[in-house]
């Protein structure tokens, strides 16, 4: 199998950021001093995709599930639309991003918002 192109990963952000504010009431809004945009301000990797995977995984990882549950996905600005806005400013040509693993993050944050939508 072919690794994902370019327009197969901007295809996952769109949805994703389609999905973000629909986020029903019953999700947590977030407030700027949460784990979403206190991740995005203070964590950096050495290149772009690191960077990413470095954020994704200090917010969705493994060991942030309750369950099969991701704890950290909330609602409103300083939550998923920020995440969103984030994952939008990404070079996704940039050399660094290996595309197969970004596929299959967005997809798992796709899936966790679809289940809650």
């Amino acid at each position: 199998m072919s690794p994902p192109t370019l327009e197969d990963i901007r295809k996952l952000v769109q949805e994703l950021t389609d999905l973000a504010p629909a986020l029903p009431e019953s999700v947590p809004l977030a407030k700027k001093t949460d784990r979403i945009s206190k991740i995005l301000a203070s964590t950096q990797g050495e290149d772009e995709f690191h960077t990413f995977n470095r954020r994704y995984n200090a917010l969705f990882g493994v060991d942030c599930r309750i369950g099969p549950r991701m704890r950290y996905v909330t609602r409103g600005k300083y939550g998923m639309l920020a995440w969103c806005e984030y994952i939008r400013s990404i070079k996704l040509d940039d050399p660094s991003m290996q595309s197969a693993v970004v596929e299959l993050r967005l997809k798992s944050l796709i899936k966790e918002l679809e289940f809650l939508v």
